[in-house]
């Protein structure tokens, strides 16, 4: 969307680090197939926001949401353990996370309406003018 601008040289992008996140999690099977199952066993029991893991150290293990405070990550395994999950654990550390950020400069009246609308079809994204320097 912001390519369709036509900023060129007054756009540019960086990968920036976020604070991470704590992972809950259920360990990984050992086939796809077992770990499909236990999706669909938790999905039954009322558990959402689920997803099996494709890659990483977690592979095929499941991915039961993400928390910013390790407390709410223990509240969550707590809640699902009522709902049956009894193998859900928080990882020890946060997961980094990678962002890409964007800085729009020089931008006109006409081109800075065109990001509000733009804005709104990306409402979980943010935008703020950047510091001098």
């Amino acid at each position: 969307a912001l390519v369709k601008l036509g900023l060129g040289s007054r756009q540019t992008t960086r990968s920036v680090d976020m604070p991470g996140w704590y992972l809950v999690y259920v360990p990984p099977f050992k086939t796809r197939v077992d770990a499909d199952r236990a999706a669909a066993d938790f999905t039954k029991r009322g558990v959402k926001d689920l997803l099996v893991l494709t890659d990483g150290p977690l592979r095929l293990g499941i991915s039961l949401g993400s928390f910013k405070d390790p407390e709410l990550a223990k509240a969550h395994v707590a809640a699902l353990d009522k709902l049956g999950v009894k193998n859900a654990r928080v990882a020890d550390k946060p997961t980094s996370v990678s962002a890409t950020r964007y800085q729009l400069r020089e931008l006109d009246a006409g081109t800075a309406q065109q990001l509000a609308a733009i804005r709104k079809e990306f409402p979980a994204q943010s935008v703020r003018p950047c510091g001098n320097g």
